[in-house]
């Protein structure tokens, strides 16, 4: 197990650029013989002068001379001669020097310092078309260049050729501000003794920036070990500024981490990413960064062919700002795909303890490995005789995300260890492998809410945790991540903030409700165990898995378009017009378009209100039961102009009476909505609840709408049935007519819990106690529990969860029993 090993992800001797250029210096020719190159290079630009450009701009860097390296500085396109004389030379403030098509090869190491305005670009239609290769076959850096400011490197292809030692081409920058980065390309094997990081910027001053663009390396590489290596680059202490890197493609780095960027002061963020198959961390980072819109995979059985040894052990994402401490930022909108590994890990997304306040937001994540989806650590446990600080805010928010997989982690999908005040809303959590869901150790005034959490344990575990529950259901599906990365311009698009909402995880409703606080008790933690577009096999096999994820994508986003909320609005067109409606499942205003104000009334199923020229919007779950609009009013559904006769259930159920004087009783389910028709007899007698109706009729009928479809039937007398006018008989609707089971599990102290379904429940003996404190009054149910368990029955879905104390629950189907 790689990080239980004396090699931790921290325990790693970390690359200073400082060192890195001090080191340079070592290696610099004498002040005598750089002058004598630098006079010589001066002649050939003057030389050359009469067919060197005048000044130019790209990428916001004003440049007073652009230089052809072959007509004005005579350097040689056919890689037989190296070009350092020329190229360092030449690099004087102010200098843009252009690369004409061909291979160069060069010695390297000669750092500049100061350098200003300088630039290398070159001019063939795609990267690959210049190249760049060391002479002698042994590691070295093209561009050293310290204290300087406006540096850019455009459209180059670096060749590492395919040795396992040596090759490695490196470029360091230690800029105050300006470093421009753009389609610069490695080929070639990542060597065993890589001391050349391909990347390595750093901008010192607080305000300054960097851009890297289509950054792209892909290996393969010779894994021999944590930090033993380099991979494609890191961002390391004294980096003050901002970083972004867009439309990058790291891919079997060997080293540390793709990226090793988590341990400075400042900020590296990453857009439109791609990570796949690193070793240590396919991606490693810090609070106070962010990544959005990217994909990272973990799957070592679709690695390179040509990688040499094993990596460690892999992490998805990994945080860790260490002895920086910071808080902030985070993962927005990902894909994140941790599939198969030949080490151990963390989690497929990782907060170290010297890491707090970190958000994931609209991300979808698949786990088939035994280890958290996202794990938080215990802040100050591990590495505080390294100086790692312990973050001022731990708490973790948990956002619109998504967890599938057949993994089983020991602990859970989802285990935040000592962050107290951390959210987990609107999510959705569906694993298949034996695993409990959201384990929460000593995280008090932590809050669960709107949460789907479908797994074959515990649905809760906290232990020595107060957190609020409110509205945790089971359900089967959850939206599924791709694995398949497209750059700009393709699937991910990001949204005003930076994030992006139209690919959101929609396991749970976004219903607001007064939350629960629960009791303390201690527990005890136990340890833990602890990207898509590489070469594929074969061209077939890479379309068929595309076609597969795509297909389980939509059927995912499916299931789940079925449960969420949706929004009416009603909207005055000048004249004053009256409404009501009520609906099967929750309902709240929707602040965000519209203003409920004293003449609207808003019950927990039914809204009551009037509009002139404004607008009163409201969010619901469920079906909409019941529309009368009295006046001129517009109705819009989920943003569609609709009338209030659209918005009801448009199918029918008719139970009709044999004769006057004979009763017949029924019940009936469906997995929709349910609503009394307007031309039949259910009245007070007649009982709705949710998706359940049940009822009696003599010599009349009782009719009904509804959604959906009908998932049970049962007939006690003579009374016939039709559905959409074609009768039906109740052994046409197979199956338990209560299938779900729900266990709430006490842990020693009283708890209380109260819950809500959509069809109907009842108590179950077989599993739990009965006693007089657990109430079933239609599908709504509460009670105590407190060394037991108590158990229902229930048909439908739980539209609503809430427990108050330390109980934890459990969904199973109703032939499983809870341990």
């Amino acid at each position: 197990m790689a990080h239980d090993s004396a090699r931790e992800p921290d325990d790693h001797p970390e690359a200073s650029t400082d060192s890195i250029l001090d080191d340079e210096d070592k290696r610099l020719l004498n002040r005598r013989q750089y002058l004598k190159i630098g006079a010589a290079a001066a002649a050939t630009v003057a030389v050359g002068s009469a067919t060197a450009a005048a000044a130019t701009e790209r990428h916001g860097i004003t440049f007073d001379r652009v230089v052809n390296a072959v007509d004005d500085l005579g350097m040689d396109p056919n890689g037989n001669r190296p070009i350092d004389d020329a190229f360092y030379g030449a690099m004087q403030n102010g200098t843009l020097i252009e690369f004409p098509e061909g291979t160069y090869v060069f010695d390297g190491d000669n750092a500049q310092n100061g350098l200003r305005r300088f630039g290398v670009r070159g001019l063939g239609d795609s990267k690959g078309d210049v190249q760049f290769r060391t002479s002698n076959g042994q590691e070295a850096f093209f561009l050293t260049v310290r204290g300087g400011r406006d540096i850019l490197l455009e459209n180059v292809t670096f060749d590492q050729t395919m040795s396992r030692n040596g090759g490695d081409i490196g470029n360091a920058f230690q800029l105050e501000d300006g470093l421009q980065v753009h389609d610069v390309e490695f080929i070639g094997m990542n060597s065993r003794g890589d001391d050349r990081p391909s990347l390595l910027p750093k901008i010192t001053d607080p305000d300054g920036e960097a851009l890297i663009t289509g950054f792209v390396q892909t290996g393969p590489s010779v894994f021999i070990g944590h930090g033993a290596n380099d991979g494609a680059g890191g961002v390391y202490s004294g980096h003050m500024g901002t970083i972004t890197f867009r439309d990058c493609h790291i891919e079997n780095a060997a080293g540390d981490g793709g990226l090793y960027t988590g341990k400075h002061e400042g900020s590296t963020n990453f857009e439109n990413c791609f990570f796949k198959n690193n070793d240590m961390a396919a991606i490693r980072m810090g609070a106070g960064s962010s990544i959005r819109d990217s994909t990272v995979v973990v799957d070592f059985d679709d690695a390179h062919p040509k990688n040499v040894g094993n990596p460690g052990g892999t992490i998805g994402i990994y945080f860790a700002s260490a002895q920086h401490g910071k808080t902030g930022g985070g993962v927005y909108n990902c894909d994140v795909i941790v599939k198969s590994m030949p080490g151990g890990s963390q989690g497929a997304i990782s907060i170290n303890s010297s890491d707090g306040d970190v958000t994931i937001k609209d991300t979808r994540i698949r786990c088939d490995v035994n280890m958290p989806a996202i794990r938080a650590w215990k802040p100050g446990s591990r590495f505080s005789n390294r100086g790692h600080k312990t973050p001022d805010e731990a708490n973790i928010t948990i956002e619109n995300v998504s967890i599938t997989g057949s993994g089983s982690p020991r602990r859970g999908a989802i285990w935040l260890d000592s962050r107290p005040g951390s959210v987990i809303r609107d999510s959705c959590i569906h694993m298949t492998g034996n695993t409990d869901g959201i384990v929460l150790d000593n995280s008090s005034g932590s809050k669960v809410v709107n949460t789907n959490v479908k797994v074959p344990g515990r649905a809760t575990v906290f232990n020595g945790s107060r957190v609020s529950t409110n509205n945790i259901t089971s359900k089967d599906s959850c939206p599924a991540p791709n694995a398949e990365w497209r750059k700009s311009g393709g699937r991910k698009q990001p949204s005003a903030d930076g994030s992006t909402d139209n690919r959101a995880a929609e396991g749970g409703n976004e219903t607001n409700a007064t939350d629960a606080d629960g009791a303390e008790v201690e527990g005890d933690v136990d340890a833990t165990s602890a990207g898509e577009e590489s070469t594929a096999k074969e061209a077939s096999d890479a379309e068929d898995e595309r076609e597969d994820e795509a297909e389980a994508t939509d059927a995912a986003g499916k299931a789940a378009k079925k449960d969420r909320a949706s929004v009416l609005a009603i909207r005055g067109t000048g004249d004053h017009a009256s409404y009501e409606f009520s609906v099967s499942g929750s309902l709240e205003a929707n602040d965000a378009d519209g203003l409920i104000n004293e003449e609207d009334n808003l019950t927990k199923s039914t809204a009551t209100g009037a509009v002139t020229g404004g607008s009163d919007s409201y969010r619901f779950t469920g079906g909409v039961t019941g529309f009368t609009l009295d006046g001129d009013a517009d109705v819009y559904l989920d943003g569609e102009a609709v009338t209030p006769e659209d918005v009801l259930p448009s199918n029918t159920i008719e139970v009709i009476g044999s004769d006057d004087e004979a009763v017949a009783s029924y019940s009936f389910t469906v997995d929709g909505a349910i609503a009394p028709a307007p031309d039949g007899t259910v009245d007070s007698e007649d009982n709705i609840s949710g998706g359940s109706a049940e009822g009696a009729v003599s010599g009349g009928v009782d009719r009904y709408r509804f959604s959906g479809s009908v998932t049970s039937l049962d007939v006690d007398g003579e009374a016939s049935v039709r559905v959409n006018g074609s009768e039906v008989t109740p052994d046409q609707f197979g199956g338990d007519p209560l299938p779900n089971l729900v266990v709430v599990e006490g842990k020693g102290e009283e708890s209380t819990y109260r819950f809500e379904t959509s069809g109907t429940v009842e108590k179950y003996g077989e599993i739990g106690s009965v006693n007089a404190d657990d109430r079933v009054e239609g599908g709504v149910v509460s009670g105590t529990v407190g060394g037991g368990a108590d158990a229902y029955r229930f048909s439908g879905d739980l539209t609503t969860f809430e427990v108050d104390g330390t109980a934890n629950i459990r969904f199973d189907d109703r032939g499983e029993r809870a341990n």
